[in-house]
């Protein structure tokens, strides 16, 4: 913990020493201090509470023709990568470290997906059976033929979460992927485009993945009939001198909408979906809302889909951007998908783009709305989060002496290491099985923290949020997990810390922690915040080990934001 306190020796026939002093000479007394504290803190251990949130999971599959296989786990409103297998054949069972309560997967093999419970079982034998061949390929979307009007408020929700500045850079914003493909499930899902603002042209598509994994794409600006695809809606004007950047900048705007498509001129230029030269005469009453014409997809249950625009500087072809990041290239995130929940209580889905690589990224160029929710599958790797206390003192319990985040899917021998906060005055060194130290330098040092004249070293990010410390690669075992196995617990983490005799490890099942692991996205508490101030349920979770969504109720102001 935090700071360095003297040893007082008194001897007065026997040996005092108070709960927030270190005993140099005894360090498994410091230990047992800070056992006997936690208990009388946060009152008795469940017996089977092994301080993890990730658990160890398994999907039996057979991928058919394909060697390749992607796990996912629900994740909130998406499900995230936790397998990415590139050499499966014949049935075999899958593991891979998922967040405990969590029994729903989606399995892809062959650019199908299905769905999967913990435990379950699927083939994709049958994957050749489901063809395109016979299919026009413009049938993956139909036209709507009514236009739908939707509140003014309900469309400009997604300025809340992705404001618009041209200086700006959303790419951070919490809740919302950039890295995702959708998944066909049963419901039929229409896709209402509601917003447009920027200096170039755009052509919307959509793109699939066929029963052999192969990519295919469709423009979706001409219906079968050949009438274009328009959404009736100008682009946004900005008032001169203004620079809209919230929401109730955004009701300053001029906004058009039409009752009829008669009732604009379009370009005659390319594309054909979405002109720049659209017009309309007359006052702007937002009152009446936001008018669009969607579309739905019609794809086999399981396809992997997602969409792109195509960006033009009049005729002049700039590029294609996917909402799958990895197709960007070096280009990257162009996209975000993200859910909005609105002052009546309903939820919008949004997916919104960029048009410029690129620094400055405000991913609103172009948005979309989706009813119902899709399927959103995140290709980002599940990431996890391991706090630590480094027993400095035995009084605090804020578990930010030692923060770092561990990113990796099974099916890999790699995993990511990323140092995010150092609350410890104390030297301390970070391994992996005993092989370290990690980053080859002290953990203060790996987040750009120095050492004190006084010799204890200064505290990083755990007062406010400040930068991360660079990613470190370090290579893993093929069955790694941070689950609690045979007498291993959090992927083997430990901690060497200046002035305590033993290591710093993850505790077994029934022991006091000195470690935690929970999902990422979890905000640590601030120097000297009891980790039950800054999260009053950690108690709950501690005396049961079922309750585990404690993680998830931050108290505002007791934790990093």
């Amino acid at each position: 913990m935090k700071k360095n306190f003297l040893v007082t020796l008194m001897l007065v026939g026997s040996l005092f020493m108070s709960s927030c002093t270190e005993d140099i000479y005894n360090p498994d007394k410091v230990k047992e201090d800070y056992e006997q504290n936690f208990v009388d803190l946060f009152g008795e251990i469940d017996p089977n509470q092994d301080w993890n949130v990730a658990e160890l999971k398994s999907v039996t599959v057979d991928p058919g023709s394909s060697t390749e296989v992607q796990i996912y786990a629900k994740n909130g409103d998406v499900y995230k990568l936790v397998g990415d297998y590139k050499e499966v054949s014949g049935t075999r069972a899958l593991t891979f470290d998922a967040a405990k309560g969590v029994n729903d997967f989606y399995v892809v093999a062959g650019g199908q997906g299905k769905l999967a419970k913990n435990g379950e079982s699927v083939s994709f034998a049958d994957a050749g059976t489901r063809s395109y061949e016979d299919r026009d390929k413009n049938d993956v979307f139909t036209v709507k033929e009514d236009y739908v009007t939707f509140p003014w408020e309900d469309v400009m929700a997604y300025a809340e979460r992705l404001p618009n500045d041209p200086d700006g850079d959303n790419l951070e914003v919490e809740g919302i992927s950039t890295n995702f493909d959708m998944v066909m499930g049963n419901d039929e899902i229409t896709v209402y485009p509601v917003y447009w603002n920027a200096s170039f042209d755009h052509t919307l598509g959509i793109y699939w993945y066929d029963d052999r994994g192969r990519m295919q794409r469709q423009d979706i600006y001409t219906d079968k009939e050949g009438d274009d695809v328009q959404v009736y809606v100008k682009r946004t004007e900005k008032n001169a001198g203004r620079n809209p950047d919230t929401y109730e900048d955004w009701e300053n705007v001029t906004w058009n909408t039409f009752e009829e498509p008669d009732d604009v001129t379009k370009s005659d230029g390319w594309p054909p979906f979405w002109g720049k030269e659209t017009t309309y005469e007359g006052e702007i009453d937002t009152s009446k809302g936001i008018k669009s014409r969607g579309f739905t997809i019609d794809l086999p249950y399981g396809t992997k889909y997602g969409f792109y625009i195509k960006v033009y500087d009049g005729r002049n072809y700039r590029g294609i951007y996917y909402t799958d990041k990895l197709e960007n290239g070096r280009d990257g995130v162009m996209a975000a998908y993200f859910k909005q929940e609105m002052d009546n209580g309903t939820t919008r889905t949004f997916v919104g783009f960029d048009d410029q690589p690129g620094e400055g990224k405000d991913l609103n160029d172009l948005m979309l709305m989706i009813d119902p929710s899709p399927i959103v599958i995140d290709n980002d790797v599940q990431e996890w989060i391991i706090a630590a206390e480094d027993l400095g003192s035995t009084d605090d319990y804020d578990f930010n002496d030692v923060v770092f985040s561990v990113k990796y899917a099974s099916g890999n021998e790699e995993a990511t290491i990323t140092p995010l906060a150092a609350g410890g005055s104390k030297e301390t060194y970070l391994y992996r099985g005993g092989e370290g130290p990690i980053g080859g330098a002290e953990f203060h040092t790996l987040l750009g923290g120095g050492m004190n004249e006084d010799g204890s070293y200064a505290f990083v990010n755990t007062e406010s949020a400040g930068a991360e410390g660079d990613p470190i690669v370090i290579e893993v075992p093929v069955d790694f997990s941070l689950a609690y196995g045979d007498n291993i617990n959090m992927g083997g983490f430990s901690l060497k810390v200046d002035g305590i005799g033993t290591s710093i490890t993850a505790p077994g099942k029934g022991e006091s922690p000195q470690m935690i692991c929970v999902p990422a996205g979890w905000k640590w508490p601030k120097e000297r915040v009891r980790i039950d101030q800054a999260y009053p349920k950690f108690g709950e979770w501690g005396q049961n080990y079922t309750s585990t969504e404690w993680y998830n109720e931050p108290v505002s102001g007791q934790v990093i934001e």
